[in-house]
């Protein structure tokens, strides 16, 4: 007769056998999971894939369609470019037109009196050659006569007043030249020190044709300013947009001539310079958006509002700088730009002489 198994050996092992089975439950549990996690990792990665793909094609598209505006901005500061050069050529021409006409005026008038004088040298000449035989006294009287006749004695008064004159018309032209070929030179395109003063002297003798016939100029200008370390070229250009905004302003009012009132200063390590017009004000509903690309007051066909555009695109952000305006309906405005006077040098800053030279408002 076999011996009966030790109860409590049967319930140990069926104890064992529970958690084995209990175990292989968990062991599918978890392969279930696995499986499970594999699957949704899979889909996850598929999924990744798809977003990587949309997002390389968005990228893609993107590039494009910012070089296709950067491409459209640069046709359309050329279209500026080529409308503003002949503006300032044909202010130019006649700045230079005024002295030239004068000038040969006064030429003229010297060849009248050359012709007068060479007639009095006709008569002068058979007294000089005389040897006596002849008398004296009558050559003498046909002299004085000639000089009579002529005027030489009045010519001669006048002729210092028209060689002055003249000289001083060949000096403005010479000014206007010089000015014109050191505003339009490409200069560097690196930044480099620049005399604040004499790049807005400059500008304003270029932009006389858009200033003189409605304001006057004021200075007020800091003589130990400080040079700023910039591109000229740009400057040049902000100054030009800043001036003939201000021109503008003042030519659209009816309060006859006007002043524009230019100041440079030193604040701390930024230089300061203070555009101010008597002009007619910027209304303040939309003096906000008066640096938007394409913004204008104007009437169509005065301006396609890059000029405020592209000075604050060039002072804020090739120059680190600032530009803001205050103005008052009635009273004017005053644009003020600031420029560090040691500007960080940046990689990524095109420029404006390339693409946007003479932009104006």
């Amino acid at each position: 007769m076999e011996p009966s198994p030790d109860p409590r050996t049967v319930a140990d092992l069926e104890h064992r056998v529970a958690l084995l089975e209990q175990g292989m439950k968990q062991a599918a549990h978890i392969r279930k999971l696995w499986t499970k996690a594999t699957r949704e990792l899979k889909k996850t990665k598929s999924e990744l894939q798809g977003s990587l793909a949309e997002l390389t094609i968005a990228h893609e598209q993107l590039e494009a369609e910012m070089e296709l505006r950067e491409r459209m901005e640069a046709e359309l500061r050329l279209s500026q470019k080529l409308e503003s050069i002949g503006q300032l050529a044909a202010g130019v021409a006649h700045e230079i037109n005024t002295p030239i006409q004068y000038i040969g005026d006064n030429t003229l008038f010297v060849q009248e009196v050359f012709e007068s004088v060479q007639s009095l040298l006709g008569v002068l000449a058979p007294l000089v050659d005389t040897d006596g035989s002849e008398p004296v006294d009558g050559a003498l009287s046909t002299v004085a006569r000639s000089i009579q006749d002529e005027d030489l004695f009045g010519l001669a008064e006048e002729i210092p007043a028209a060689i002055a004159e003249t000289l001083e018309g060949i000096g403005q032209v010479a000014h206007i030249v010089s000015s014109m070929k050191e505003f339009s030179k490409p200069g560097s395109k690196s930044k480099c020190p620049v005399d604040i003063n004499r790049a807005l002297e400059t500008t304003v003798t270029v932009a006389r044709s858009e200033w003189s016939s409605v304001a006057e100029i004021e200075w007020v200008l800091d003589a130990d300013l400080p040079q700023v370390h910039a591109i000229s070229a740009e400057l040049n250009q902000v100054f030009l947009n800043v001036l003939v905004n201000a021109s503008q302003a003042i030519g659209s009012g009816e309060s006859g001539r006007g002043l524009i009132r230019i100041v440079t200063k030193l604040d701390g390590s930024s230089v300061v310079i203070s555009v101010a017009d008597s002009g007619t004000g910027i209304p303040s509903e939309v003096i906000d958006s008066v640096f938007d690309p394409l913004f204008t007051t104007k009437d169509v066909g005065s301006g396609l509002g890059q000029g405020l555009s592209i000075a604050r695109s060039i002072v804020v952000d090739h120059h680190a700088g600032s530009i803001e305006v205050q103005s008052e309906m009635g009273i004017g405005s005053t644009f003020e730009i600031r420029l560090p006077i040691r500007a960080p040098d940046s990689d990524s800053s095109q420029p404006a002489d390339q693409d946007a030279l003479y932009a104006v408002v």
